[in-house]
């Protein structure tokens, strides 16, 4: 079993250890010392990176005998590596110790959350967000506010954080946050337990293999991100710790300074004035909606007026979305019997509108899927509309013959221009 080195030392960067396995393949090496430094991926926390006797290490991982497993690049350097001989080690110190960051981080907040009654179900250490997962459907806002708030006045409390071996105690005296199996007091390493706070009065108290901060003022700060729902009941809450925080506060920050400057106003009145211009838009998009609701009946009336008789009436509409078409073909519909067909081509797309009145007639649902087969395109719609679209808007015309051919009854009529 290889000596963990990270749980005695873990602010150090630089150790030597000797080799006990040594497997070379084409990609690099697999190695196992005797001693290491280097954190392997577990625990929700991601494996330390570096270097060893001056060859990358691309991975860490541990094997289920407990040997350290360090895989290292593909190197010349390799060639005189051999079972015994010492390599010195350099891991990544801000990579380090911003999983350090992360890791305490989310013990003190599950600490925190634990308190207003949430149990920390699992924790994601990512190289941007960390999250953990809570058994609720939504965090309030208020109590996102107050968990921050909590957690960033433990911080400025500076309380020690430490790690402790336990074996054969038992569970239950301890007081442990999270309970582990009974076992794992027995097992050789014992169980380490890391604890946040005094021993008189302790914040927090669980088991964990990973690698954490000495006291709580290292952490800088801690940044609640916001929360969505998950999966099965339950909601992710996303955050950030020490420069991480820093950074993210930074990026709000500008981007909060860039839409005031946009908007013309200081960054405080910035989300003020962004619901007014909201609510502006959302004004003024109905206020369109409706004129070209208008503007398609109107259109439609002309249309109606010039086609001669017959029981298709087509167009082929130029300068117009997919909407236009569909509102066009159903006020068509509703100005004489029979079927309307409107075909616009806009974009990379050539969409199809049939509509026609209520009461008996062709399920227009099934005479669009008809017509589209031939173009290895979809589309569906009711017995009295049906909408589809082409992926080759200069297939328009094409489109719109087809669709006329296929509703026809007897004499083509000519289409309505």
């Amino acid at each position: 079993m290889t000596k963990r080195l990270y749980r005695e030392r873990p602010a150090d960067t630089e150790f030597w250890g000797a080799i006990e396995e040594l497997e070379r393949d084409d990609e690099g090496a697999e190695v196992v010392l005797d001693q290491t430094l280097f954190y392997p991926e577990s625990g929700g926390q991601p494996c330390d990176l570096g270097s060893l006797g001056g060859v990358a290490v691309l991975s860490v991982r541990e094997r289920e005998d407990g040997a350290i497993v360090h895989r290292v690049a593909a190197d010349p350097k390799l060639k005189k590596w051999y079972p015994g001989r010492e390599l010195e080690g350099t891991i990544d110190g801000v990579r380090r110790r911003d999983h350090m960051q992360q890791h305490s981080g989310q013990h003190l907040l599950s600490a925190i959350l634990a308190r207003h009654g949430l149990e920390t179900l699992s924790f994601h250490l990512g190289s941007e967000v960390c999250a953990i997962d809570v058994p609720c459907e939504a965090l309030a806002a208020d109590l996102l506010r107050a968990v921050e708030e909590e957690a960033n006045d433990a911080i400025r409390a500076c309380h020690p954080v430490k790690v402790s071996t336990h074996r054969g105690e038992g569970v239950t005296p301890l007081g442990l946050r999270k309970e582990p199996p009974p076992e794992l007091f027995d097992s050789p390493e014992g169980l380490r337990i890391v604890q946040i706070g005094p021993d008189d009065a302790p914040l927090d108290l669980d088991p964990c293999c990973g690698t954490h901060v000495t006291n709580t003022g290292e952490l800088g700060a801690l940044f609640l991100l916001g929360s969505e729902r998950g999966r099965k009941g339950t909601a992710r809450l996303s955050f950030v710790v020490g420069r991480r925080a820093v950074v993210a506060v930074r990026e709000r920050l500008d981007a909060l300074r860039a839409t005031g400057e946009v908007l013309s106003v200081g960054p405080s009145d910035a989300p003020a004035r962004a619901r007014k211009l909201l609510a502006t838009v959302k004004e003024l998009t109905s206020e369109r909606k409706r004129a070209r609701a208008r503007l398609a009946e109107l259109e439609a009336r002309a249309c109606v007026g010039e086609a001669a008789n017959g029981t298709v009436l087509a167009k082929l509409l130029d300068e117009h979305d997919p909407d236009f078409a569909a509102t066009f073909a159903r006020a068509c519909a509703k100005e004489r019997p029979g079927v309307a067909v409107a075909v616009v081509h806009r974009g990379e797309r050539a969409t199809l509108c049939l509509a026609r009145a209520p009461g008996p007639g062709p399920h227009l649902g099934d005479v669009l899927r008809e017509v589209l087969a031939g173009f290895s395109a979809k589309g569906g719609g009711s017995p009295a509309f049906a909408r589809g679209a082409v992926g080759d808007p200069g297939r328009a015309e094409e489109l719109l013959a087809t669709a006329r051919a296929a509703l026809a009854d007897g004499a083509d009529p000519p289409a309505a221009t």
